[in-house]
């Protein structure tokens, strides 16, 4: 049994699912004829995409910023005090000093000495739940007299090897 056009629906200019009819005159093509494309507006064109790559680009970057940002003051203790109302005394060569603990939840303190742009002393020194720490200030084997200008920190250690300063405080020994 063989189908002819009106049973397989392929009778010419029979509307098919609500499309278009096409009907072919001798001799036209059933392309639409296209249009001539001026390189401006191909430049144009290229040049709006592009830039809306590039923002996409810039927006992407900038939330992996904010999320890698994020991350990084999770796990911070005290959270993110980095105004922390911590100080040190000065003192002199020889003699100690008391760093006083901020209002974060820090548990250490690292003091740091310079002479001339050299360090020539660093000491850590444990809170261990009290409010203040005493800093030895000198001497050691790059510091043996003398005045220095000092900073002391208070921060903590992110997973056991990267130290966090919460609060520092510049500080001077005199000679």
């Amino acid at each position: 049994m063989s189908r002819g056009r009106k049973a397989t629906g392929l009778e010419p200019n029979v509307q098919l699912a609500g499309l278009p009819t096409l009907q072919l005159i001798q001799g036209e093509s059933a392309l639409p004829e296209t249009q001539e494309v001026s390189p401006l507006m191909r430049i144009s064109s290229v040049l709006k995409h592009s830039g809306q790559a590039v923002l996409e680009g810039a927006l992407v970057s900038l939330l992996v910023v904010g999320l890698m940002a994020g991350t990084a003051f999770a796990g911070r203790p005290g959270g993110s005090n980095a105004t922390s109302p911590f100080s040190v005394a000065d003192g002199s060569f020889g003699q100690t000093t008391t760093a006083q603990r901020g209002s974060s939840t820090a548990t250490w303190v690292r003091a740091r000495c310079y002479q001339g742009g050299n360090l020539v002393y660093e000491q850590y020194v444990s809170y261990g739940g009290g409010q203040s720490v005493t800093l030895t200030l000198g001497p050691t084997p790059m510091w043996s007299s003398g005045a220095a200008t000092c900073t002391g920190e208070e921060g903590w250690w992110r997973n056991g090897s990267r130290w966090r300063v919460v609060g520092s405080d510049d500080f001077t020994v005199s000679g």
